[in-house]
């Protein structure tokens, strides 16, 4: 085992960097993000938890995953992550655990496009990106299109409340808004209870989103109390809504391609419709400076995040 600074210049660091330039970003976002919390970083050839990585209440399931994982080519994992335990480590197959991590939650995709298309080319859109997102959602896969075709949502579902009735996409009776949702609303019941609970087609938190935006508009987002980031369709504007939890816990990305707006829950989802995939270099210098990217930026160029 070698123990080595992973200082700016140094032979470990160009190595490093040549590594995150292979990987898809949303993995370079799980290492980056913790990163800076380890130093020195510590390198091995082989799946071996460090004795601070059996200590804790949580290193029960991490252990479990960690052999059910073998050893694959050339790659770097990030795990272990206990108490002061960062480690990386090579020849384990990253982007193998990195899904095994996401594995527990929602996503959604979308797209808004001035640019006319086919219903076979809406569809073949919508599935693409939510095949690059599917490991998200065990449970189910839904999706819609406006009538013109200019919007389409998707969603990948990991049913939590109202298995049943609660897919998404989901519509307003009326047929104005259309909306797909990941995340969790803390107050769903008391919102049920204020905008009339018999209205409700749905016992799910997705509902009572959707009710209260048909209700109050983009002021709906002021009464939600959870983690969530949703898109809803206005068919009668023709208006895209996106909207982020006030602490940024649930991601939502979007990047601009032909006439044709793209959102999703990770940036992978976005790859298939960027013309040139590339590292974005401010965000990287803004990383290595401050140990975060400033504004919207992400490490992909091209890619935004939804503020917070």
């Amino acid at each position: 085992t070698t123990s080595k600074k992973l200082s700016i210049g140094s032979t470990w660091h160009k190595a490093f960097i040549n590594i995150l330039r292979s990987w898809a970003p949303e993995n370079l976002t799980f290492l980056l993000m913790w990163l800076h919390r380890q130093s020195p970083i510590i390198l091995r050839s082989q799946i071996q938890l460090a004795p601070s990585a059996l200590r804790g209440p949580c290193s029960g399931p991490w252990l479990k995953l960690m052999e059910e994982r073998p050893s694959r080519e050339n790659a770097v994992c990030c795990y272990a992550r206990f108490g002061s335990a960062f480690l990386v480590r090579q020849r384990i197959g990253y982007a193998k655990f990195s899904q095994r991590l996401l594995d527990i939650m929602c996503g959604i995709f979308g797209f808004v496009s001035t640019a006319s298309r086919s219903a076979d080319e809406a569809s073949a859109a919508l599935q693409r990106g939510l095949v690059a997102i599917a490991h998200r959602g065990p449970d189910g896969r839904g999706t819609w299109c406006s009538r013109q075709r200019e919007a389409g949502l998707g969603h990948v579902r990991l049913s939590i409340i109202d298995h049943e009735s609660g897919c998404q996409p989901m519509t307003t009776s009326d047929g104005r808004y259309t909306i797909v949702l990941n995340g969790e609303i803390y107050n769903y019941l008391e919102l049920r209870e204020e905008l009339g609970s018999d209205a409700f087609v749905t016992k799910s938190d997705t509902e009572a989103v959707l009710q209260a935006f048909a209700r109050w508009g983009p002021q709906a987002v002021d009464r939600l109390r959870g983690m969530f980031a949703f898109a809803i369709w206005d068919e009668k504007e023709k208006c895209l809504f996106l909207a982020r939890d006030r602490f940024g816990i649930k991601p939502l990305y979007w990047c601009f391609e032909s006439r044709t707006l793209y959102f999703a829950s990770e940036v992978k989802a976005l790859l298939p419709f960027l013309k040139e995939r590339a590292a974005s270099p401010a965000a990287l210098s803004d990383y290595f400076s401050l140990q975060f990217c400033l504004g919207d930026k992400t490490l992909m160029q091209g890619v935004r995040q939804m503020p917070a």
